[in-house]
């Protein structure tokens, strides 16, 4: 089965059946960059050569027959517990522009992977039963979500998934001396829509489509460098993005004395000028005394953990290459505080 740089690579060609309908994207400013944490190096390398081995795959968007599945996170899906279990099956007629047929398509129910059967125009999705979020992609048009809820067993009818054609999104990740990173791992998101990510080349060039115009969100991650939030408005003429990576400094925490970290808090970094986002998270270290540790890019950041109902929060000056140690204290209790330490991951 196709990785999801097979999807990347075929959207780079241009050959979809979406992309054809949607005209280039013009040139314009430069973006707004906001710099987070990285994962741990072991994790990104893994998944760096895991793609990398199917970069030089063979792909063709070509109208009729059924498409492959493709993974969103590069790995061919397993038999998993919800598909060991008893399904519900979703059907939905696909319809792209020009009344042309899917060339390949993937399907996740929660952004996970689910198997798809699809004749012509029709699809049927092994779905878990209750009710969740699924997702549609086709290469060149923009991702189709809906929800669905449906008991063990049943065939749930979602009727027609009209698809438009997307435009594309590309851009380049360097360092902070303006040299190329390659094989950097890159998240995009436009609200609640996704698309399977992609990797970049030796250039440190990406290239993607799949998401609908609006604000568009970029998580960049790269071995040995902080992660990166990208901000920035996805219009007609929205020019490539230039997502620049440091390796950042590491912060080490902890929460007051006395205050115990459960399992399932999470240690939050958000941007002060950018309260209700969460540009990067964390867990609490397996003692339960609420210590952490995480890798941020420089710059002033605020650090916030919701523990039993009360905010914790201290605010952090970053240097590159440096160690900051931080307590985080007792915060005020407002709503904007309650808000912020509570949002999950992005």
């Amino acid at each position: 089965m196709r990785s999801v740089l097979s999807i990347a690579l075929a959207l780079a060609a241009g050959l979809c059946a979406c992309d054809r309908d949607a005209p280039p994207a013009a040139p314009s400013a430069p973006v707004s960059v906001l710099e987070p944490e990285p994962a741990p190096d072991s994790t990104v390398r893994a998944r760096a050569d895991e793609f990398t081995a199917t970069a030089e795959a063979d792909v063709e968007c070509v109208s009729g027959g059924s498409p492959e599945v493709v993974v969103p996170m590069g790995k061919s899906p397993p038999e998993t517990e919800a598909e060991a279990k008893p399904n519900a099956h979703l059907r939905l007629r696909v319809v792209l522009p020009k009344d042309a047929l899917p060339p390949n398509l993937t399907a996740w129910v929660d952004g996970r992977i689910v198997k798809s059967f699809v004749e012509r125009d029709r699809v049927t999705l092994s779905a878990p039963p209750g009710r969740h979020d699924v997702a549609v992609y086709v290469p060149g048009c923009v991702t189709w979500q809906s929800t669905y809820e449906a008991d063990v067993g049943s065939t749930r009818d979602l009727g027609e998934a009209q698809l438009v054609a997307a435009r594309v999104l590309e851009g380049r990740v360097v360092d902070v001396d303006g040299r190329a990173v390659a094989k950097a791992i890159v998240f995009p998101s436009v609200g609640e829509i996704r698309v399977p990510l992609t990797i970049t080349g030796e250039d440190g060039a990406f290239r993607f489509d799949g998401l609908p115009l609006g604000e568009a969100t970029l998580r960049v991650e790269a071995d040995g460098y902080a992660k990166v939030l990208v901000v920035e408005r996805f219009g007609p003429d929205t020019p490539p993005v230039s997502v620049r990576l440091a390796r950042g400094g590491l912060v080490r925490g902890a929460l007051p004395s006395g205050v115990s970290c459960p399992t399932g808090v999470w240690i939050l970094v958000v941007d002060p000028a950018r309260p209700d986002d969460t540009v990067w998270w964390t867990s609490c270290g397996d003692d339960g005394k609420g210590a952490f540790e995480i890798r941020i890019a420089p710059g002033k950041w605020r650090i916030v953990a919701d523990v039993g109902g009360s905010t914790y929060a201290a605010d952090v000056d970053v240097k590159d290459g440096a160690i900051t140690e931080v307590e985080l204290k007792l915060a005020t209790e407002s709503a904007e505080n309650k808000g912020t330490a509570r949002r999950r991951r992005r």
